[in-house]
């Protein structure tokens, strides 16, 4: 079974409130290992109360998640917080897997934000979306029409390149996107989204978006929430493979990794990807439909490797 890099999980939240949410298992850290996920990014992500997420308390749950991933796998047997480039390459060898710590989405600041990072940085984040859906501090989400990156953002951009953290280019809105693309200097890096071409949506990107990961030599995941993959909102896994084959013809196959979201998909899976444990599957798929094995091993890991090489120091 190949080894595989998921570029994006919601899975403390999903552990913690997946029947409150009405979901099914979708991912635990268990499930991971036996998918044989070498690395996992996985976000810390606040439920406020009343859906408000600009309420201050979303920090405050913010740093409680990232703490318990940073407690949880100091006593694990299995799984390795990653710091650096060195324990992100023992993550691919073994006999420990990994964890990268993410963030999508600054809400409210309750003090500097380089403050608040640095601080955030010490509990082990090493994975930055500076948004999320709404419009934020630092720029605008999926939803946020018209609102670029501010004047926080441009410094939280600079953190992360400075302290060698991964940048997140997902959920940003037309305007973050390229204000962003002009003041980061590494490649871009998109964990969960699809193509525009292929299923219309404000959270997938069009060609042009495309071009430019690949001008940058950068990577974007597979996004397995169906209403993503397919607009009618019921998805089959050809529908995942048809934008697997856009973006394989719009700028290669060596810049496809996987980022499948599960732990954070409340609207429905794709048919026949209901768990990390169908991941392999999904690999298996690829196969069957046109990729080589040497694709399939790069939109499995190799892919997204070769890019967070580039950001982590």
């Amino acid at each position: 079974m190949l080894p595989i890099i998921d570029l994006h999980q919601d899975l403390l939240s999903h552990l913690k409130y997946r029947a409150k949410l009405g979901q099914h298992d979708q991912s635990s850290f268990e499930m991971a290992a036996e998918a044989n996920i070498r690395c996992l990014i996985a976000t810390a992500f606040p439920l406020p109360p009343r859906n408000n997420f600009y309420d201050p308390i979303t920090n405050q749950q913010i740093e409680e998640e990232l703490a318990e991933y940073q407690h949880y796998c100091k006593k694990s047997e299995v799984w390795n917080l990653i710091r650096n480039k060195s324990d992100f390459e023992q993550a691919l060898q073994g006999p420990k897997r990994g964890i990268i710590s993410h963030i999508e989405g600054i809400h409210v600041l309750t003090r500097p934000i380089d403050e608040l990072l640095s601080d955030w940085y010490a509990l082990g984040l090493r994975s930055l979306g500076p948004v999320w859906n709404l419009e934020t501090p630092l720029g605008g989400g999926t939803h946020a029409d018209g609102i670029g990156l501010t004047e926080d953002g441009e410094k939280a951009i600079r953190f992360a390149e400075t302290n060698g953290m991964i940048l997140d280019f997902a959920h940003m809105n037309q305007e973050t996107f390229f204000d962003t693309v002009a003041i980061w200097s590494g490649p871009i890096y998109i964990s969960h989204g699809n193509c525009s071409a292929i299923c219309m949506n404000k959270r997938n990107y069009s060609d042009a978006q495309l071009q430019i990961i690949k001008e940058r030599d950068g990577v974007i995941g597979l996004f397995l929430a169906a209403k993503y993959v397919d607009a009618s909102g019921k998805a089959e896994i050809y529908d995942v493979i048809r934008h697997a084959k856009h973006m394989k013809q719009m700028i290669g196959a060596e810049h496809i990794a996987i980022g499948s979201d599960f732990g954070g998909i409340l609207s429905g899976c794709v048919n026949g990807l209901r768990s990390v444990l169908d991941l392999p599957f999904l690999l298996e798929q690829f196969k069957l439909h046109g990729f080589t094995e040497e694709e399939v091993e790069g939109i499995a890991y190799k892919n997204a490797a070769r890019v967070i090489r580039k950001m982590l120091k």
